[in-house]
């Protein structure tokens, strides 16, 4: 098979030819000579599949000839069905639902008793074999090559019980139209993708996305398989319900992959850069189109409500030559002994994710044909998520990453170890990526972090949990061992101590985390111009960080140290109330919420569980919610959010308790003030004078 970046439509080097001897069992003479590199190295090996059998089933050249799309196909309706060492040619009939090459159908629970097996799938005009509404079959040690729309298929996702092992699926081919037009079309910025309804040729319309596995409920067994070609290699979408008029009540997105186990996939994701090699994501429903129930697809990230539910894990996997070894738009995955070569990104992860024990390079021995984007392409490890997820790294081992080691590489920031996300005013990381036993072979040390500083709420507050310092930690660096807080060195707001470090090359400061401190998240309503200027219990500033200048994001939030004072100065003077919101504040810590006050005037909060207390030596030594008027200043010691904790590989981070969750971490501060009182607007909103 193919060892460059990119297949069908835009290149094919996957070559078919006939063995004409074999001695002494290992060596054999092909007919004429391969034309392409394919590529075989200690890191990863493409396949060779059989394509030739004794018994074949084929479409007549005539006949084909005569009308390319339509074939033979074979529909098993028995409870009990056992086929293998066959051939398929030129079988299926594109956009006839039904006309498969092989088809379980309807076969109800064959307690696995029926099976299609070491077989060969090849020109097929659609699919290659399907399990419809049967459970428990086996499909298992086939090559299926050259194959138009989604391979080995798993249709309304109501299927249970089946195993489909050791296939092999190459060459897939998207469904649609192929010209440069159309196919930019699909490589949309947005992550929502493409969306499509099905049409008289387009019988489903998820096959513009045609993968080699199509894996509509993850309570199947998908083991040992090799995917080469398609939009993915896997493809596992989230059906919110099971589809083409299912009477059952089963809702495939709250069955989570529990056995995908020991793939490989490669040459997938080229045509959208945010699929993946293995792609859980997609969704498939069912609409209303003016009386007719159609099918409707969206290629991306689907809304919240429609996101896998329960925990996708994989295991023992292999990437390469990818886009994106994993993408996963869900709410849970487990990602455990995995390998990603040759690719722009080792996986893309949203929700509560986890990875342990992987392996990710920025290039193999697999040099001879690979090409390179100048614009658009790049090498990364890992990247960092800008807001909303919890991701959990451990025993990653990144090597071979370097500056300009790619032809066309503009940029010294591309082909990094690990990158953050670091664009937009919108989106804040709070406390959400915690990592531990990373280690860094062949990475030149420019090339291990990149953090590009834009001055965007998420290149100010970008953090990390490096919880035992193998992500930052460096011979000499002079920090001691141990936990290390790592955030943005866009403004010191992360420097916690004299005995940090900052790193210009990386854009970052390295703290070592001492006691209780960590990273805390809170928000303001108004947030639009507002500025924070952090200081610590002595009253020495540390930093200054803002929210959005011109526009005002709801759901923006500020990331900082905690057991330090937020000092929050509003534009145009002091509001006579205004709302927070405590999203993540660190166990058993807190943060200290200021903000200005004319002489005489106090500030309250109205909502139960708030204490006052006389002074802020007073506040300081409260452990429940409480606050203060002193020294011309309005204090709120914000508790600990408990709101529970994701945990995995032996790590933890707490959980962000949203807005309106519960009266302590969503709260009115009433400072007293009112436009009647002109100095609430002349009052100098300085940082408070502490003892």
């Amino acid at each position: 098979m193919t060892s460059n970046l990119r297949d069908y439509p835009y290149s094919d080097e996957n070559e078919v030819r006939t063995i004409v001897s074999v001695t002494n069992g290992r060596t054999i003479e092909l007919d004429q000579p391969l034309d392409h590199l394919h590529y075989g190295g200690v890191e990863y090996q493409v396949e060779v599949g059989l394509l030739s059998h004794n018994i074949v089933f084929r479409t007549a050249d005539a006949v084909l000839a005569a009308a390319p799309t339509f074939g033979g196909h074979i529909m098993v309706h028995s409870a009990q069905a056992r086929v293998s060492g066959v051939e398929l040619h030129g079988l299926g009939q594109q956009n006839f639902v039904g006309r498969y090459p092989f088809h379980f159908h309807h076969g109800g629970g064959t307690a696995q008793t029926s099976y299609f097996t070491d077989s060969s799938i090849w020109r097929s005009n659609w699919r290659c074999a399907v399990i419809h509404r049967t459970d428990n079959a086996i499909v298992s040690r086939n090559v299926a090559y050259d194959v138009f729309g989604h391979c080995y298929y798993i249709e309304d996702g109501v299927e249970r019980g089946n195993e489909i092992s050791f296939n092999l699926a190459a060459r897939i081919k998207i469904m649609g139209p192929t010209d440069p037009t159309s196919l930019a079309e699909l490589n949309t910025y947005a992550q929502e993708g493409f969306v499509l309804t099905q049409s008289a040729d387009m019988a489903n319309p998820a096959d513009r996305a045609a993968a080699g596995f199509y894996i509509t409920n993850g309570n199947n067994t998908i083991m040992g398989n090799a995917a080469s070609g398609g939009f993915a290699g896997y493809s596992l979408p989230n059906l919110p319900k099971a589809i083409n008029g299912s009477a059952e009540r089963i809702y495939p997105i709250n069955y989570g992959a529990f056995h995908f186990d020991g793939n490989s996939a490669h040459t997938a994701g080229y045509f959208w850069d945010k699929a993946g090699c293995i792609y859980a994501g997609g969704v498939l429903t069912e609409i209303d189109d003016n009386g007719q129930t159609k099918l409707q697809y969206q290629s991306g990230r689907p809304a919240w409500s429609l996101l896998r539910q329960d925990l996708d894990v994989f295991t023992n996997n292999q990437t390469f030559l990818c886009t994106v070894g994993i993408t996963h738009w869900g709410l849970k995955s487990k990602i455990v002994n995995f390998e990603a070569w040759d690719s722009e990104l080792m996986a893309k992860v949203f929700g509560s994710a986890s990875i342990q024990s992987a392996i990710v390079a920025g290039q193999s021995g697999n040099t001879a044909n690979l090409t390179f984007d100048p614009v658009n392409g790049y090498r990364y490890g890992f990247q960092f998520y800008d807001t909303g997820t919890q991701t959990i790294l451990r025993g990653i081992l990144f090597r071979d990453f370097h500056p300009s080691a790619y032809p066309g590489s503009a940029r010294s920031q591309d082909n990094c170890a690990l990158w953050s996300l670091t664009h937009s005013d919108q989106y804040t990381p709070q406390r959400m990526s915690t990592s531990a036993e990373f280690y860094f072979l062949n990475v030149d040390d420019s090339q291990r972090f990149c953090h590009d500083d834009t001055g965007a709420l998420a290149s100010r507050n970008f953090n990390l949990n490096d919880t035992d310092g193998t992500a930052t930690g460096r011979l000499g660096d002079g920090i001691l061992a141990g936990p290390r807080i790592v955030g943005a060195a866009y403004t010191d707001i992360w420097k916690l101590a004299s005995d940090c470090v900052r790193d210009d090359v990386w854009g970052v400061w390295m703290c070592p985390q001492r006691g209780t401190q960590n990273v805390a998240s809170i928000s303001t309503t108004p947030n639009k111009g507002v500025q924070v200027v952090m200081y610590d219990l002595t009253g020495a500033t540390l930093g200054q960080n803002y929210y959005s200048a011109t526009t005002e994001f709801a759901e923006a939030q500020i990331s900082g140290p905690s057991e330090v004072g937020w000092h929050h100065i509003f534009p145009g003077g002091i509001p006579d109330q205004f709302d927070v919101w405590a999203l993540q504040v660190p166990k058993d810590s807190y943060v200290l919420l200021s903000v200005s006050l004319p002489a005489g005037v106090s500030c309250s909060i109205p909502q139960t569980g708030w204490q006052a207390v006389a002074d802020l030596p007073s506040l300081l030594g409260m452990t429940t919610p409480a606050y203060t008027t002193d020294r011309n200043t309005c204090f709120v010691r914000i508790p600990w959010t408990d709101v529970g904790t994701f945990d995995a590989a032996g790590l933890s981070i707490p959980n962000q308790a949203w807005r309106g969750f519960s009266t302590t971490t969503n709260f009115t501060v009433v400072t007293g003030c009112n436009n009647a009182n002109p100095d609430c607007q002349s009052t100098v909103q300085a940082v408070p004078i502490l003892p």
